[in-house]
């Protein structure tokens, strides 16, 4: 990702629609994600725990179940297998009380689980326990996705994916305590129950979504709802628009019918995502996950359900750093690297076994199967078991440490020519002399920046994954800025020029910063450091509009707006078609030279793919010596690319630029006024 600290002329952004009030107002609530939001997406992931805690649990059940049931190896199929099979038709199911319902056929399957005493009943516990399981995966992120503030949605949805990799951890440490406990396979399954009957108790106290309320118009019932997750300083204007905006929403939903899955925009992702879950079930992670113990103690293993612990904390913290990763590598980079990881990982698995197999323990000697001496020690056998077992325990973490899992480049290389001479001229705000625009305080901030740095981690972005390219003029200012906000002092660079005469300018400092920090695989998110958006800017729909977009093919995504007739003259203005792709870009074009009236501010989310196009953009204004402008206008860029690459675009409701003095303090009071920003 790389923020641009470039002249970009002002934009009006006091002029806001009425949807972009409703936004302004949750801007400035003081609640911002309340208790009871909590309070009500913990109570529903629990039953992601219960999903969790389930497919853990059976691992370290399976060999004490041997124990007191004789059974086949297909019977043993059945044991495990059962619990997928309910979940096909908890699946079909939808709806708030399902949610109930689902803590119901937890305990219930739990209780018989625990007290089961003949092979049928233990099949039947694991069938039930399969449907809560169905219900539960079903429910649980559309409950969240309607209840959640749209700015926090994102951040609550993970909620449920650590609930469930939690529930794993859970089980195996259970597993674990009762594993040498006579009958202790009765007490796995049956603590099962004790969140399930939590879950029961307090989910009674929590509202439908309001959603599903003013689908049975229950509308008075919604706005309360609405109030409870908002906060109670919300304005009625506000509820009232949001309970518009979801009557919209399902109106336009109703309007869909069947055969729009066969229209090609929409035929071909479904295709792909219908694929890639099917590769990800047959990936073979589940069965890792249920026959981990089983695994490890053909493996050789003195103690296989402590180690399969080992493998369920692997997989919750590959997890979780997906969670943190995925908004800036991007899905489908995470995607192709992690599955290359699993066939290497499950190659060296089965490689392992094979390698141990070929030993056998004849007499204690170490003698290959074909007759062939090796050793006749005890000791040369223990050495290869402890080889053999500790590579099937690699292959096995790294594989699940695969299935559990881009950059930021902030380029603040700009000399602010007009705003320093203003700053010059000012007697109140002189003190702000020589500081670059990228790093003047703005807001409740300390650096105009740090407002998309936090942003920028509320979506999992880490100051680790931040970098930054200046000039030799503000180096060891941004060098200080980054030390407060954790970025390493190596994500800093200079490119080296110390004048506004010799910058190397906006667009050969992206290729610069790209080349320096070796991002030319990654996917690069291109920001305009002296630019900010509307506080309702929505990261998380940006994201997934690309996620979208090259779903189908390979693209780059732009943000526009709209503007005025007469402000066509001073921006990059894009014309696109219907499915929001550009077809034409025009840098500060006459207002009569084109019917469109989007603008593109400096927000460029580059495919990896494109970035050769970006240094060959470079190479050809250097061959025919273009004008310095043609190195600063980033649209230009985007104007090289389009016919050679394909953009999407995605609307925003405006932008706030810091060009002079004037817009600077006209920017100040705005983020004054929306210091809860994004």
């Amino acid at each position: 990702m790389v923020i641009d600290n470039f002249p970009i002329d002002r934009r009006q952004y006091e002029r806001i629609d009425s949807s972009d009030r409703t936004e302004e107002e949750l801007g400035q609530s003081e609640e911002g994600l309340t208790s009871f939001v909590y309070t009500l997406v913990l109570s529903v992931c629990l039953g992601g725990f219960l999903f969790g805690y389930d497919t853990g649990v059976i691992s370290g059940a399976l060999s004490p179940l041997e124990k007191d049931f004789v059974m086949s190896i297909q019977q043993k199929e059945f044991i495990v297998g059962g619990t997928t099979f309910g979940a096909i038709f908890g699946g079909l199911s939808a709806g708030y009380p399902l949610v109930l319902c689902a803590s119901i056929i937890f305990t219930l399957g739990s209780a018989m689980l625990a007290f089961a005493h003949s092979y049928n009943i233990l099949l039947l516990g694991r069938l039930i326990v399969g449907v809560g399981v169905g219900v539960a995966s079903m429910i649980i992120p559309v409950y969240i996705g309607e209840v959640a503030p749209k700015k926090f949605r994102g951040r609550l949805s993970t909620l449920n994916t650590l609930a469930v990799t939690f529930g794993q951890v859970t089980a195996y440490v259970i597993n674990l305590v009762f594993s040498r406990t006579e009958g202790g396979w009765r007490y796995m399954f049956g603590l099962g129950a004790l969140p399930a009957i939590l879950q029961l108790i307090i989910m009674p106290f929590m509202p439908e979504s309001p959603r599903r309320m003013i689908f049975v118009s229950e509308i008075e019932a919604a706005k309360h709802t609405l109030r409870r997750i908002y906060g109670y300083s919300i304005s009625e204007e506000f509820i009232c628009q949001e309970v518009e905006a979801i009557q919209e929403d399902m109106q336009n939903t109703n309007l869909g019918t069947y055969h729009d899955f066969l229209k090609p925009e929409n035929f071909k992702p479904l295709i792909i995502a219908c694929m890639l879950q099917a590769a990800q079930q047959l990936s073979g992670f589940n069965t890792v996950m249920y026959y981990a113990a089983t695994i490890l103690k053909m493996a050789n293993f003195e103690d296989p359900t402590a180690v399969a612990l080992v493998v369920a904390v692997v997989n919750m913290m590959f997890t979780i750093i997906a969670i943190f990763i995925i908004d800036k590598a991007g899905r489908r980079h995470i995607l192709i690297v992690t599955m290359l990881f699993m066939i290497l990982s499950l190659l060296a698995l089965g490689g392992s076994f094979a390698i141990q197999q070929d030993w056998s323990d004849s007499k204690n000697n170490c003698i290959r199967e074909d007759g062939q001496y090796a050793a006749s020690t005890q000791e040369c056998h223990n050495n290869q078991s402890t080889i053999i077992s500790t590579m099937l325990l690699i292959s096995l973490t790294s594989y699940v440490a695969s299935y559990a899992l881009g950059l930021v480049l902030v380029l603040g290389a700009g000399y602010g020519t007009r705003l320093q001479k203003d700053l010059a001229n000012s007697t109140e705000y002189s003190h702000l002399l020589g500081i670059p625009k990228a790093l003047l305080p703005l807001g409740n901030k300390d650096a105009l920046i740090t407002h998309w740095v936090e942003l920028f981690q509320n979506h999992g972005i880490t100051p680790a994954s931040i970098y930054v390219v200046t000039n030799a003029q503000c180096y060891e200012q941004f060098i200080t800025w980054a030390k407060h906000h954790n970025i390493p002092s190596d994500h800093i660079v200079s490119d080296g020029t110390s004048s506004n005469e010799t910058r190397l300018g906006a667009v050969p400092d992206i290729l610069f910063g790209i080349k320096h920090f070796d991002m030319d695989q990654d996917d690069v998110l291109v920001v305009g450091g002296d630019t900010l958006f509307l506080h309702d800017f929505d990261l998380e729909k940006f994201f997934d509009r690309y996620k979208e977009l090259n779903s189908l093919t390979d693209a780059c995504l732009v943000t526009t707006y709209s503007v005025r007739d007469d402000e066509v003259h001073k921006f990059g203005i894009v014309k696109t078609n219907s499915n929001g792709i550009i077809t034409n870009f025009l840098e500060k074009p006459s207002p009569f030279a084109t019917e469109a009236r989007s603008a593109c501010p400096c927000f460029y989310l580059f495919n990896s793919r494109s970035i050769p196009l970006i240094e060959e953009f470079v190479d050809s204004c250097e061959v025919s010596n273009a004008p310095k402008e043609a190195y600063d206008a980033t649209g230009k860029c985007i104007a090289y690319l389009h016919p050679r690459f394909k953009i999407g675009t995605f609307r925003i409701s405006g932008r706030i630029d810091v060009g002079g003095l004037t817009s600077y303090i006209d920017a100040n009071k705005y983020f004054e006024a929306h210091h809860k920003q994004y």
